[in-house]
This record gives C-alpha cells, structure tokens and sequence, in this order.
C-alpha cells in the first residue's frame, strides 16, 4: 500500500523484487504502518493537522519541541535554587563583600517574587513587568536587570534553560545628571569643622578618592606615609581589584595630624561623627533628611549633601589639575576612562583645582 492505495510494482528481475521487498519490509518495522497506530493517536494528528500547518510547523518538528521542552522542564530547577548556586558561584570566585551584599539584596527581591517557579518557565514580559512595578529609577531598574542577566546566563550553563529573558528586556532611558561636587571653600569648611577622629576619613576621601564603605575596613597599615601610598586591597574594593593611590603632598599634611595612626582607620562612631561635621558645614544629609534636620538646626538652612562628593570631588578636581585621565582611572580603580570623560571632564576649571589641592592644615 503507498498513501493507502493498493499499487502493483513489476520488475525484470526475481532479485530485483526481492531486494525491493526487503527494503520495504524493514521500512515498515523501523517507522511502523497506519495501523501500528492507536485510534487516539491517528485522531490526535488528524486534528493537529490544521493548526500545524496554520504555524509552519511538520508533526515532527511540533513533536521534537515538545520532547526538547518536557526535557527542559525536566532539568530545570526553582529560581530559589538557582539563586543560591549563583550567590555561591560569586562568592567563591572572589567577590568583593559590597558586591556580594549588593547581589544577595537585589536577587532577594526576585526570589521573593519567583521563587517557586521553575527558571525554565520565566518569560522576559514577566521580568519586565516585576521590574517596572518596583518603582525605582531608572538607574536602579538597570542595575536590577544587570543582575538578572548574570543570574540567568548562569542558569544557561547549568542547562536549566535554553535562552536568557532577562537579555531581552529592555533598559530604563536614564537621563545622565552631573555629578555633585564640593567646592574648594567648601571642602576647607568641612574640614575645619570635622572633629579630629573623622578628619583623615574626609580628607582620604577628597584628596585620594577612596570610597566610603573602602574607608570603613581601612586600617592605617594600609596608609603608608613612608613609601607614599595608600593600598586598597582587593577584597576590601568594589571591583575585588587591589589599587594604589599615591598620597600628595596637601593629604599627607592632614593625615601627619591624625591623633593616632594605629588601628582602624575609621574612629568609633563615625557615620555620626561624619553627619555632624556634615551639618556644622551647613549640609543636610540628603534631601528626604533635610527638613528634620533643619528644624532641628531652625538657625540655618541647610544645603542637601551631594551623594558621593568627597570621591567625585577628588575626581573632578585630579583631572582639571593633572590632566590624566588614565592615571586617574587607576586611581579610583576603574577599569577604564569611560566614566572619567563621561562624569568629570571640564567640570571645574583649572583655577579651582589649584586652589583645592592647596588646602592644607592651619
């Protein structure tokens, strides 16, 4: 039979129809014939028939889907776990705490939301949706995402699925500000007002550029006055790097004025020690601070403090001085001079440069 039809085949040889009718034979054992097939199994493909056809698809390719797909679910497992293999997989290769902290608190969130779910089973629109409805900015939603791109290209490795979705959700348009800075009075206020146990904090922080949570597992071992450098080891910095950042002349005089340079270099209680130098010269924490504090301080209006200005001050202010863009990447432990041209190029003018790497004690 051939397409359910009875056909007669001559041929002019008794070896030629034998050879034929083998080939057939072993044909029909190795695909079967019409009535190997069940009466839900021959309704099934009658009734997909159409809607197959409708997408493009054979009976085969629908069916070697379907097999790829249940075998994906198969070997999927719950974002729970996922999650946990991925904040292990970081921390073993060396992750810095802050990043390790920041991870851990972000892909928190989306375990929450999708912890039960099985990776596999995720789609791109259900991450864009969850991100959006966090309500964050811009920035923020696309720091979210960077982390769920890493998280599901792990998954990818570990063949728990096939594709990544968080890769095709599309970034928040972010509108880039200038960064803010403390001028050079402003800088000398801050530290004239700063008590003597915080003083090097800010001063390591405007003319070295040392981030905050850097300075607060910085001990003085690492702040060499004798060779002339400050080392940020590497699983105390945010890229898990170790930099060197020379110590210039005007810092060395305030870190000479240290009561102890022993220890910690953070005193006890610095973050209040550092709010309060922060309002005696005349700055509010932050903007949603800022009205309690001026009630608090009813005599004068307070400025809100500029996120991340001792850094982006040391920054702005190397550059328009030495004119090094790559010196100063190093410096601050970037990885290139992106950022630096991005964020601080002609930013002050040279004057004002001179002016702030000359503070110095009284």
């Amino acid at each position: 039979q051939e397409n359910g039809a009875v056909r007669k085949k001559y041929f002019s040889t008794k070896t030629t129809a034998e050879t034929w009718a083998n080939l057939r034979r072993r044909t029909a054992l190795g695909f079967g014939t019409a009535a190997s097939l069940t009466d839900e199994e021959r309704s099934a493909i009658l009734e997909l028939r159409s809607p197959l056809a409708q997408v493009g698809l054979s009976a085969r390719q629908a069916l070697n889907f379907a097999i790829s797909h249940h075998q994906q679910l198969q070997q999927s497992v719950p974002v729970s776990h996922l999650v946990q293999e991925f904040l292990r997989e970081k921390r073993d290769s060396g992750a810095s705490i802050r990043y390790s902290q920041d991870l851990r608190s972000r892909l928190g969130r989306f375990e929450k939301a999708f912890g039960e779910r099985l990776v596999v089973s995720i789609s791109s629109v259900e991450i864009e949706t969850w991100l959006r409805g966090l309500k964050l900015s811009p920035v923020s939603q696309n720091n979210f995402r960077r982390h769920l791109v890493g998280l599901f290209n792990s998954a990818k490795r570990r063949n728990y699925c096939e594709s990544n979705p968080a890769e095709a959700v599309p970034t928040a348009k972010t509108i880039r500000k200038a960064v803010g800075i403390l001028t050079p009075k402003e800088s000398e206020t801050l530290l004239g007002v700063a008590s003597e146990g915080i003083r090097p904090v800010i001063a390591l922080g405007l003319f070295a550029g040392v981030r905050m949570e850097e300075l607060e597992r910085l001990t003085w071992n690492h702040v060499r006055l004798s060779n002339g450098f400050i080392t940020i080891p590497a699983e105390h910095a945010k890229t898990a790097k170790r930099r060197l950042i020379p110590i210039r002349d005007n810092l060395r005089r305030w870190l000479e004025k240290a009561p102890s340079r022993a220890g910690a270099v953070w005193p006890s209680k610095g973050r209040e020690l550092l709010r309060e130098a922060k309002l005696k010269a005349g700055f509010g924490q932050n903007q949603r601070s800022k009205a309690k504090e001026n009630r608090m301080e009813s005599q004068k209006p307070l400025t809100p403090w500029r996120n991340n200005a001792l850094r982006h001050s040391f920054a702005s202010y190397h550059l328009a001085k030495y004119k090094n863009a790559n010196e100063l990447a190093l410096e601050m432990g970037h990885s290139d001079t992106n950022l630096i041209f991005q964020h601080y190029r002609e930013l002050v003018h040279p004057s004002d440069a001179d002016d702030y790497w000359g503070l110095v004690p009284p």
